[in-house]
């Protein structure tokens, strides 16, 4: 058995973004037809700092990822959830784990409210 100091929630593809962005002009290689509108999110765990102890990906401050595709351009654009949690910890530039900050689910359901995506 392969024993390494990383783990596999916090490395390659499950990386953390450690930043939130926008990108309203992505390069599209072939052509989107004009009729093909709307939007993609996907939300998952995304640590805001490094984690103390173990770290499970459930563990992870939501993010939301989007891509939109509208008359034949494509825009990205990724937020955290700002939870009670991830706020506490933005404010002291710290991670909080152990205090009594909040869970943290919303890195597991994405539902819309009132024209808004919610984590």
């Amino acid at each position: 058995m392969v024993n390494t100091s990383v783990n596999p929630y916090l490395d390659g593809n499950f990386a953390p973004v450690h930043e939130e962005m926008t990108a309203d002009t992505l390069q599209v290689i072939g052509e989107i037809p004009p009729e093909l509108s709307g939007m993609f999110v996907r939300n998952g765990p995304n640590p805001q700092w490094s984690p103390i102890g173990q770290y499970h990906w459930f563990d992870g401050d939501g993010m939301l990822h989007g891509v939109r595709i509208n008359n034949g351009k494509a825009t990205y654009r990724n937020r955290y959830v700002q939870t009670q949690k991830w706020l506490a910890e933005y404010s002291t530039s710290a991670n909080l784990r152990g205090f009594n900050v909040g869970g943290n689910i919303m890195n597991t359901t994405i539902s819309s409210e009132l024209g808004k995506n919610l984590g």
